[in-house]
């Protein structure tokens, strides 16, 4: 086994464990005001996905998958952020993008290419 090939990987892996890391040192020295925004911006970013690949009337599956992502990428939330509570935090957001939406088409149009 070439080890030359392996060291993108193990960079890569590092990066992504670092990135990870700070993440969670941030959300932890954060205010829970600041808590919230940082959680608020990381679902707006996964509706956004969402409603890429599912598209419009598809709105309980979108959900289902926002929540699907959200603990994925971040098992740990599974401990501190209920489903009902996450429930409730995608409606707010979802709510806020169709109203950014609605007075921007033409942001909508290319957040959704």
């Amino acid at each position: 086994m070439d080890i030359s090939k392996m060291i993108p990987w193990v960079i890569l892996a590092l990066v992504g464990i670092a990135a990870l890391a700070v993440f969670v040192v941030t959300l932890i020295q954060a205010s829970p005001a600041r808590r919230r925004e940082i959680l608020n911006s990381v679902l707006m970013s996964l509706a956004v996905e969402a409603e890429r690949l599912y598209g419009a009337k598809t709105g309980q599956l979108k959900k289902q998958q926002v929540i699907a992502w959200l603990y994925a990428r971040y098992k740990w939330l599974t401990w501190l952020v209920s489903e009902e509570m996450l429930s409730k935090l995608i409606d707010d957001v979802v709510a806020r993008m169709n109203e950014w939406m609605k007075s921007n088409p033409v942001g909508a149009e290319n957040a959704l290419k």
